[in-house]
């Protein structure tokens, strides 16, 4: 039941239309005594990028003795275009405990290859974010594809570069691994306290030991 009006230009006739469900087309014209037959027109979803770490290859580098910069690769892909431009968002905690300093940085960064897959080369220069022992570097990467209008924005994973603290050097074996990588899987501590809450409300429905381990996972 609807009618899109065809424009002729130098490389012949054309229209456009929003379409949001399969549909079927045909052409008509004047003169013409019989029906062309029709088409199907079928809508593909536009997904929104993926973002992935290339390096570091782990989601928890430490800081080495002496570091001045810290390069991370980021690499964002979509099914039609990524925008070369891209938010890099830096988030600091400095410090340890209750003393805990939490500062956030944004950046402009420029990608490179294929529109499809580009890569984002960031060479962090450590010593503008003064950070000390024990403290924690964060960095995420938001991207957006080439949608018009409204681009679909997505933010990657984060990564964690940790300073140590004279205490991991103290520390042997597992609890030194411990130490080390166990922060990494709390990437989101709002996530934290949000499960938090939640096992603290089930506690009374729960047993001692069942209670126990979920508190420990």
């Amino acid at each position: 039941g609807q009618r899109l009006p065809l424009v002729q230009g130098a490389d012949g006739w054309s229209g456009a239309l929003r379409l949001d469900v399969p549909a079927l087309y045909r052409v008509t014209a004047e003169g013409l005594r019989a029906a062309l037959p029709a088409h199907r027109l079928e809508p593909i979803t536009d997904e929104p990028p993926l973002v992935r770490v290339i390096e570091p290859a782990s989601g928890l580098a430490t800081m080495s003795p002496g570091q001045r910069s810290w390069r991370i690769i980021f690499e964002a892909s979509d099914d039609y275009a990524v925008d070369a431009l891209a938010r890099l968002t830096v988030t600091t905690a400095i410090g340890e405990g209750e003393a805990v300093r939490f500062a956030e940085r944004t950046q402009t960064v420029r990608g490179t290859g294929d529109p499809r897959r580009r890569r984002f080369v960031i060479d962090l220069p450590l010593g503008s974010y003064g950070l000390v022992p024990g403290s924690d570097l964060v960095a995420q990467l938001t991207v957006a594809d080439t949608r018009a209008p409204g681009p679909q924005a997505v933010r990657g994973p984060g990564v964690i570069l940790r300073v140590p603290s004279p205490q991991a050097a103290e520390a042997e074996g597992l609890d030194l691994a411990a130490k080390r990588q166990l922060p990494a899987y709390f990437r989101s501590q709002r996530q934290v306290i949000i499960d938090t809450e939640a096992l603290i409300r089930q506690r009374r429905s729960l047993s001692a030991e069942e209670f126990l381990a979920r508190s420990d996972t």
